[in-house]
């Protein structure tokens, strides 16, 4: 049923899920509906291997931001897909009235850190696939996802 971390969230706000396609389609919309976030539609933080392969996964549609690149204003959902010690930067790089659009894509518990930040309403994804150097993602088991974008 998946990893123990998410029972310290409320498990309504949860979601198992096996990509199986495009990691986006298994987050939903968090104002409601069956309107799953497409590809095209977000921003990626993070040019490492994760981030590159969720916008080769975009066909090139979604914003791209590299390390010291600003974040940019939207009313995309913004896929934080970065080293656990760049999180203090990303946030800091971020305007304050778009925090709650952050989605950290982060291996680990993050409770804490989310917490002292002030993000804890925040969607959080632990997520089980590897990405490959050419941008193809794989899967390796039930991702979790918590939050406003995680699917209904």
């Amino acid at each position: 049923q998946g990893p123990c971390w998410p029972r310290l969230y409320d498990k309504r706000r949860c979601s198992a899920v096996r990509w199986g396609g495009s990691p986006l389609g298994q987050l939903a919309h968090p104002r409601g509906g069956n309107r799953a976030i497409l590809m095209d539609s977000v921003v990626v933080v993070g040019g490492g291997k994760v981030g590159c392969a969720l916008y080769t996964q975009s066909g090139g549609q979604a914003q791209l931001v590299r390390r010291g690149e600003p974040i940019p204003r939207t009313s995309k959902p913004i896929l934080v897909a970065t080293k656990n010690s760049d999180l203090d930067c990303v946030v800091r790089s971020t305007p304050r009235e778009l925090r709650g659009q952050l989605v950290f894509l982060q291996n680990g518990a993050l409770g804490p850190w989310l917490n002292a930040n002030g993000l804890s309403g925040n969607t959080q994804m632990l997520a089980y696939f590897g990405a490959s150097e050419d941008g193809s993602i794989q899967d390796t088991g039930a991702s979790v996802v918590c939050g406003p974008y995680a699917q209904a």
